[in-house]
């Protein structure tokens, strides 16, 4: 299966950077196309999950919140969810990841932290 990035590769920086930092002087027509192009690039879209995929799913947990429960492991014990980048504060969401080192990479994690 192809990744998403690969199926929608997304603008390079050294383009989009200097376009977002002139965007509040730019001109009408140049705030248009900045848009028209990140639409463009960043379509909505579906992706067709095939009987068999894997998907991981990674989460911080303290000691002191440990699970007793598998499924205590899916949400935090407390039921409040933070903002996150496809959540505002307040409403959960489950991230999953189709490659590991992708759903760690979303926990942002430290060195100090065990990985199960």
């Amino acid at each position: 299966m192809q990744s998403i990035t690969a199926k929608f590769p997304p603008l390079p920086l050294n383009e989009l950077i200097p376009r977002i930092n002139g965007f509040e002087t730019n001109s009408l027509n140049e705030k248009q196309s900045l848009i028209t192009d990140l639409i463009n690039a960043h379509t909505i879209f579906s992706v067709d999950i095939l009987k068999g995929s894997v998907f991981r799913r990674a989460r911080k947990i303290n000691e002191k919140d440990y699970p007793e429960l598998v499924q205590d492991l899916l949400w935090k014990p407390d039921g409040l969810a933070v903002s996150g980048r496809a959540n505002p504060e307040g409403f959960s969401v489950l991230y999953v990841a189709d490659k590991p080192e992708t759903a760690f990479r979303e926990t942002h994690i430290d060195a100090h932290f065990v990985l199960l």
